[in-house]
């Protein structure tokens, strides 16, 4: 019995033994066993589109790849090397990401932390216009102006510019009513608009801030000038950021306005440029997503004008002699003096500076700083000087604005010998002064009252309060109140009252009724007046203004203007006190642009020479105001644009003839500082060129039938095929000789293909002739 067990023990062992083998090796063989499949890949309700997946039961492994396109950020989770490629089992990737093998449809569906998704970035508007071109032509001006007072004293004045790239010179003079010219500024300014930099070379205003001073000087000057791209915005922008888990639609509000809707994928989102107002407001974003769940994020904001970017430098550097008697001498200067100003964006909270001036007699300078706080700004200054007047002088401001109320106000000491380049110790000067301002918005209701002192070193103190309203009646009536009292040392105290209905007539018309009321002044007492006024439009038409007044010293005005294509002309006529008083003014302008000389109203800024080629009445609009029509060459001068704003120009192509095709009917563009461009809007006519094509070679004359002709215009190519005879046909082509090349069986032969000039529907140009060379 143990004998026959031992030998059944030992068959079975012999069993197993020869067993494991096999079982191993099957093992192994079935977790090497690799399932693919493609499947949709959707991440919290969003289609990335198929992926190549690895099934391997109980788990489901994807690329890392595919998941870093499909928008998570960082990938964790354990990895596994298939086939070369790093894949990882999405189990490994809880809690964060959660999945569901959807088999009907073949779908693999991922539920994400949207965390790990990326952040989606939009801007809420686009500050700078869009397709905004920056054009700038060889151009210059000359602006003049006469008058004439009481027809007996006369003065005149006149200034022009030269502009080529970007470069503007610049010089003006006027005739004195004692018969003098004086040479007004003049300079050379040199712009960089892309790194918002001006170098000028001349007369320059140096203004060095708060505690500073304001000087001509005559020499150079380089500062950074945020005007020279109005769409930068140099302050910090609020911005607001949140988390959707599923697709969402945002509507955006700011301050109870709905600005924008859009629409979010999972993730992060950040909303930048939003439109917010100056000073302190409310955003609210409402969120719903694809399930119709609703969520609302609101964040308060305060946004400060005064404060820099982080990082952002402004600044202005003058270094010159000073220029004394501007208006009265054309080269009477004084010392040579240095000004400087420099503000930088240590924080988006904080904005530190300074500035510096001197001259041969005193130099004065001190620190700057502004803050941004959670309820309004404030800014601080210091200042000292010395040579030979020694004192300091500092200050500091405060404003809070809402859209309902605001409030601030401002301080100022200065010693009895503080000293500028401006402010010399003989000037009298506040010691302190003080002011504070209230603002309050209630529906239709406006109150602002203010208060303020000052305590002169020689003329002494002053007090003033004042408090203006704003009644709007309707969309057309406002009622306006303003009431005030005031004292000066050694004087009595004075008061004054006024009540003003303004009612508008129009788009442009305006009439005002008013009752005025002062007493403790001189000539003080009741006053009426009646007024009526037309303000002058963008292009051509006229303006007036009708003025009544009744009381201690009754006044009668009347003022007409007209703005004419040529120029703008003013007669003013008053009376008071029983005089009579009369004033002319006679204004226009010279413009070179294009190869063609203008006559035009004052340039007061930058032009533009609209072109429509050849295309005589076509009418030119400013912001879709009309500027006139094309001349005989298809040119419309336009006097007064806006420099470096994308100006809106466009034309009307009901002017153009049936038989012309028009490529743009519009366009935005940017012009230089008191420089021009040249804006064209091509047109050409719709006309057939017919003929027929002929190969000559080595007195040979060969047709290259069924061939190609193809002429090159520029960048564009056209293109024909040929006919049995070597017929061609093509449509639109411009005037002139252009390349072509005529592929053909016999090989290729290139020339001048000359279009002509004519006004017929089809031209026909007979045996166009190839000369092989």
């Amino acid at each position: 019995m143990d004998e026959r067990h031992r030998t059944h023990s030992l068959l079975a062992f012999l069993l197993i033994l020869c067993w494991l083998p096999v079982a191993f090796s099957q093992t192994r063989s079935t977790s090497a066993t690799v399932e693919r499949a493609f499947l949709e890949l959707i991440v919290n309700g969003v289609d990335k589109g198929e992926v190549l997946v690895v099934l391997q039961s109980p788990e489901i492994l994807v690329p890392v790849g595919d998941l870093t396109k499909a928008g998570l950020r960082s990938v964790g989770g354990s990895r596994r090397r298939i086939a070369g490629e790093n894949y990882v089992p999405l189990s490994s990737l809880a809690p964060a990401v959660r999945y569901l093998f959807d088999k009907k449809e073949l779908a693999l569906r991922l539920t994400v932390d949207p965390r790990l998704l990326g952040t989606t970035t939009l801007r809420m508007r686009t500050i700078q216009p869009e397709g905004m071109i920056h054009r700038s032509s060889p151009s210059g001006f000359m602006n003049y102006a006469f008058n004439a007072e009481d027809f007996s004293r006369f003065s005149a004045f006149t200034e022009g510019g030269l502009s080529l790239d970007g470069k503007l010179f610049y010089s003006g003079l006027s005739l004195t009513p004692g018969g003098q010219w004086v040479r007004g500024l003049t300079n050379l300014t040199l712009d960089a608009p892309g790194r918002m930099r001006r170098l000028v070379v001349g007369d320059t205003f140096a203004d060095t801030g708060l505690l500073g001073s304001g000087v001509f000087l005559e020499g150079a000057s380089v500062s950074r000038d945020f005007a020279l791209n109005p769409y930068f915005i140099p302050y910090p922008m609020p911005q607001l950021t949140g988390l959707v888990t599923l697709p969402s639609q945002a509507e955006v509000y700011v301050n109870g306005t709905l600005v924008k809707q859009l629409q979010l994928p999972p993730g992060r989102f950040n909303l930048q440029d939003l439109p917010f107002v100056a000073g302190a407001g409310n955003t609210q974003v409402v969120l719903r997503n694809i399930f119709g769940q609703q969520q609302v994020i609101s964040a308060p904001y305060y946004m400060s004008t005064q404060v820099l970017k982080k990082g952002l430098n402004e600044y202005t550097y003058n270094l010159g002699v000073i220029r004394s008697g501007l208006g009265t001498a054309s080269w009477q200067h004084g010392p040579l003096a240095l000004a400087a100003h420099h503000l930088y964006g240590l924080t988006d909270w904080l904005t530190l500076g300074g500035f510096f001036e001197a001259d041969h007699r005193v130099g004065a300078g001190g620190p700057q700083l502004a803050l941004r706080l959670p309820i309004g700004q404030l800014g601080l200054w210091g200042a000292l000087s010395g040579g030979q007047a020694t004192g300091w002088s500092t200050a500091m401001t405060y404003s809070y604005l809402a859209p309902r109320y605001s409030f601030g106000g401002d301080l100022t000491l200065t010693s009895r010998r503080y000293a500028t380049l401006s402010l010399t110790p003989a000037l009298d000067r506040p010691l302190a002064q003080a002011d504070a301002f209230v603002g309050i918005q209630r529906g239709r209701l406006s109150l602002f009252p203010s208060v303020r002192y000052s305590d002169f070193r020689d003329a002494g103190r002053r007090y003033a309060a004042n408090l203006i309203g704003n009644i709007r009646l309707s969309s057309r009536v406002n009622l306006q109140l303003s009431a005030g009292r005031s004292q000066t040392q050694g004087k009595g105290p004075a008061t004054d009252f006024s009540i003003g209905l303004n009612f508008s007539l129009g788009r442009s018309t305006v009439g005002t009724l008013s009752y005025d009321h002062l007493s403790g002044q001189p000539g003080g007492g009741s006053l009426a007046t009646v007024q009526l006024q037309k303000s002058l439009p963008l292009g051509v038409g006229y303006g007036y203004l009708l003025q009544g007044q009744a009381g201690p010293q009754n006044r009668q005005i009347a003022d007409f203007q007209y703005q004419g294509p040529y120029g703008e002309y003013e007669l003013d006529y008053s009376r008071l006190l029983g005089r009579n008083s009369t004033h002319l003014n006679l204004s226009g302008g010279l413009a070179g642009i294009g190869g063609h000389l203008y006559a035009t109203r004052p340039v007061e800024d930058s032009y533009a020479l609209i072109r429509v080629p050849g295309v005589k009445g076509v009418t030119g609009y400013d912001s879709n105001q009309s500027m006139g029509r094309t001349n005989s060459h298809g040119d419309l001068f336009m006097p007064n644009l806006l420099s470096n704003y994308g100006n809106d120009l466009s034309i009307n192509t009901q002017n153009i003839p049936m038989d012309y095709a028009v490529e743009a009917t519009r366009r935005i563009v940017a012009t230089p500082y008191r420089g021009g461009a040249v804006v064209t809007f091509p047109v050409h006519r719709l006309q057939a060129f017919i003929g027929r094509l002929e190969v000559r070679s080595a007195g040979k004359t060969v047709i290259p039938a069924y061939g190609e002709l193809t002429v090159r215009i520029q960048s564009k190519k056209f293109s024909s095929p040929l006919g049995r005879h070597g017929e061609f046909y093509f449509e639109s082509l411009p005037v002139g000789g252009w390349p072509a090349v005529v592929d053909y069986q016999g090989g290729e032969c290139k020339f001048n293909f000359t279009v002509p000039s004519s006004k017929e529907r089809f031209v026909r140009m007979g045996i166009v002739p190839c000369v092989m060379r």
